[in-house]
């Protein structure tokens, strides 16, 4: 339901870059390889990394160094020297639990040896994989595709249940960790912030289910304990409060079900007390009034499980009764009417589950009957139509699970076959095409369980593999990236440095060789195109370091040359023009290190000293004004390391004194 505004190229930084810059700019610095100390042993600009894996997977830790000499390498593992490791990168295939502890390299050139710190290697047993597909966008991943992927691929693996919510996902893993991926920008995830994740993170341990809405989550821990974390403007975190939270907290004890709507919750106790809080503009809280509850309010008795759309909201009573309340505006509750109801109404009886999303409703009964209603204008419900139904009609017989995303259904039947039917722009529906569908389609079998989010889903098989389709902007697919594994895949061989931008990728092979790839509109490539390019294409060779910024790129020769290409509307590119460059221009001499923000540049001299060029709307260059520059100016001497934000830009002086402006 948020989407993230696009990048508007020639203007102004879009509001999203800036974060998504500087975790660029972060990675550039990795990227100053030609930094020289003369007469000292070799000094580590890029430590090896801790890693977690699962068993099975190919593990590559890797280092840069600055050395005014050759570099030989020894790789250890617990301190025992591993033969044949003598690169600057060393590669583990097909990792099991032996490989896991401490790896450190040692790096030797004429004047002395150093020592890397130890990169800790922790991996994880087998179990349910999860696959994952969904858009992709300008080719960035270098896998020779763009645009959304249509059929599942592995995410994870050790998974018991998976929660798909509007743009984030939810993993519970079957050792009871709790883990986050996806938006994250209400604190949804839990994990302590508000960045977005593309690769899961642990959010709680000893977790025994969770529910998650648009921007808020609540899960019950082993003890019966209930906590919630996220947006909480509405009290749907049911503290008392309305401030939201990036840590989950405590908010009731003894729980054993939950549901979370938009901007509404509701839960069961063990005594079969259903309790609400939230946003209750509809009535969905069900307590007869459309006042907000900031702590949860008591609603019914004899309650055995519980189910929350966008603005409504049902419960299954002991006597397996459905109940329905809240918005109805498209016969989503299903009483033969369109009028929102504040109180409790009945709907059917003999229901075993329910299933709500934005303003559809399905439920199964206990004969696996499966029945739908609500909004219907893009096939949801699965009766051949696209006519809204205030009534329930009866969809498919020998079903036992079914989940309701944005505007799609996702159903387990009894056979274990998963079947989907409604709204399938990104792919959600997992049939391979992109078309919406009036009747169920079979897409796969050997199926555990099911969840469907906004517009993507996850299915956990029973052998074990989780899976997802969809879309994938927010990474809650998983895999650090759309559409692909959670455990690295490996896209070259032999790399020594790489750089991504707004939506470009370059990388520099250890032979010296610069690719790049992904979006080209403004020459950013570097190939004398405008062509965007799926798959990795040469650029230039001797090339030690690259800096990738929104729409352009800076890359740094062996001989000391800085050239440019791309964007440079901002006289980013430092050649003394504001006309794009779709090839390579070479802007300085004498340098040993680059970073680009979205729109300006950086370079830093053998000398030391740091020059600028490009927008300086916020003072980003540093030279005392707000006027951008389509040449280098210089703006201090005495630097050994240099880092571009979005609109900042920070260095390091060769006394170790960090400095920076916004």
């Amino acid at each position: 339901m948020t989407a993230s505004p696009p990048c508007n190229g020639k203007g102004a930084r879009a509001p999203w870059i800036g974060s998504a810059v500087l975790g660029i700019a972060l990675l550039l610095k990795t990227a100053t390889v030609g930094f020289a100390q003369i007469g000292v042993p070799p000094v580590f600009t890029v430590q090896p990394k801790s890693q977690t894996v699962f068993a099975g997977s190919n593990v590559t830790f890797s280092v840069s160094v600055s050395s005014s000499t050759l570099v030989s390498y020894k790789w250890h593992f617990k301190s025992a020297l591993i033969p044949g490791a003598t690169n600057a990168s060393l590669l583990l295939p097909s990792v099991q639990s032996a490989s896991a502890g401490d790896y450190f390299v040692q790096a030797d050139n004429a004047r002395g040896v150093s020592t890397s710190a130890p990169a800790t290697l922790t991996v994880l047993p087998p179990g349910t994989a999860l696959w994952a597909m969904g858009l992709k966008y300008e080719g960035q991943f270098g896998d020779g595709t763009a645009g959304d992927v249509l059929t599942p691929g592995v995410v994870a693996t050790g998974i018991r249940l998976a929660v798909a919510a509007l743009s984030h996902s939810l993993l519970l893993k079957r050792d009871g960790t709790l883990w986050g991926l996806g938006s994250n920008d209400r604190g949804q995830l839990g994990d302590g912030s508000t960045s977005d994740r593309a690769e899961p993170v642990v959010v709680a341990r000893d977790v025994a289910t969770v529910a998650s809405g648009s921007f808020h989550t609540l899960f019950i821990k082993a003890d019966g304990a209930l906590y919630a974390v996220g947006y909480n403007d509405y009290g749907q975190l049911g503290d008392g409060t309305r401030t939201s939270r990036d840590i989950p907290l405590q908010v009731a004890s003894n729980v054993k079900a939950v549901a979370v709507g938009e901007k509404h919750s509701l839960f069961v106790k063990e005594d079969g007390t259903l309790w609400a809080m939230g946003f209750n503009g509809s009535g969905q809280l069900g307590n007869g009034t459309t006042v907000d509850q900031v702590k949860p309010a008591r609603i019914a008795t004899e309650v055995h499980s519980v189910a929350a759309g966008f603005s409504h909201s049902f419960f299954v009573k002991t006597d397996r009764s459905l109940w329905a309340m809240g918005d109805n505006q498209a016969g989503q509750l299903g009483d033969g009417t369109l009028i929102n109801r504040t109180s409790p109404v009945p709907v059917a009886t003999q229901v075993a589950s329910v299933a709500a999303s934005r303003q559809h409703s399905l439920f199964v009964k206990l004969d696996g009957t499966l029945w739908a209603m609500g909004y219907n204008r893009t096939g949801e419900i699965g009766d051949g139509t696209r006519t809204n139904r205030s009534r329930p009609v009866q969809v498919d017989a020998g079903v036992r699970e079914v989940s309701a995303g944005g505007y799609h259904t996702v159903y387990l039947k009894n056979d274990g076959t998963l079947w989907a039917v409604g709204y399938n722009e990104k792919g959600q529906l997992g049939n391979g095409t992109r078309s919406s569908s009036l009747k169920p389609a079979k897409i796969a079998s050997g199926v555990e369980s099911v969840s469907a989010g906004g517009m993507h889903s996850l299915f956990v098989k029973a052998d074990g593999t989780l899976l997802g389709m969809g879309r994938n902007e927010d990474g809650q697919l998983g895999g650090g990236k759309a559409g692909f594994e959670l455990n690295p895949v490996q896209r070259a061989r032999n790399i020594v440095g790489m750089a991504a931008g707004s939506e470009h990728t370059l990388w520099i092979g250890a032979n010296g060789l610069l690719s790049a790839m992904g979006k080209n509109a403004f020459g950013q490539l570097g190939d004398n195109t405008l062509i965007r390019r799926n798959s990795p294409v040469p650029i230039a060779t001797g090339v030690i370091a690259a800096a990738a910024g929104g729409n352009h790129t800076l890359f740094l020769k062996i001989d000391g040359t800085v050239w440019a290409t791309g964007f440079n509307g901002f006289g980013q590119l430092g050649n003394g023009q504001t006309v794009d460059r779709a090839s390579p221009t070479q802007v300085a001499v004498g340098v040993k290190a680059v970073a680009a923000g979205y729109n300006h540049s950086l370079f830093l001299t053998d000398e030391g000293t740091l020059w600028a060029m490009g927008q300086n709307d916020s003072g980003q260059l540093g030279d005392g004004t707000t006027i951008n520059r389509s040449k280098p100016i210089k703006v201090v001497s005495g630097v050994r390391a240099v880092a571009a934000g979005g609109g900042h830009s920070l260095f390091i002086k060769t006394d170790g004194t960090l400095w920076g402006g916004v």
